[in-house]
C-alpha cells in the first residue's frame, strides 16, 4: 500500500504521516514556514524531524 498524497498539476504538496498519530505535512515556501506555525500553533507545529530538515521552496 502506498503513502496518501495529494497532488496538484502532478506536484506532491501534503501527505499523511505514520510518524504522528492523524497528523499531516505539507510543503510551503522557506519564507512561509514560520509565519504559518506562527499564525496557528494549534494547527500547524515543527516537530524535532522537521526541524533538522531546511524548508522547502
Amino acid at each position: 500500500m502506498g503513502k496518501t498524497v495529494f497532488k496538484v498539476a502532478g506536484k506532491t504538496f501534503a501527505g499523511l504521516t505514520t510518524r504522528h498519530e492523524g497528523a499531516m505535512w505539507t510543503r510551503c515556501d522557506r519564507d512561509e514556514r514560520p509565519l504559518l506555525v506562527a499564525s496557528t500553533p494549534d494547527a500547524y507545529r515543527l516537530t524535532p524531524h522537521s526541524r533538522a530538515r531546511p524548508p522547502t521552496s
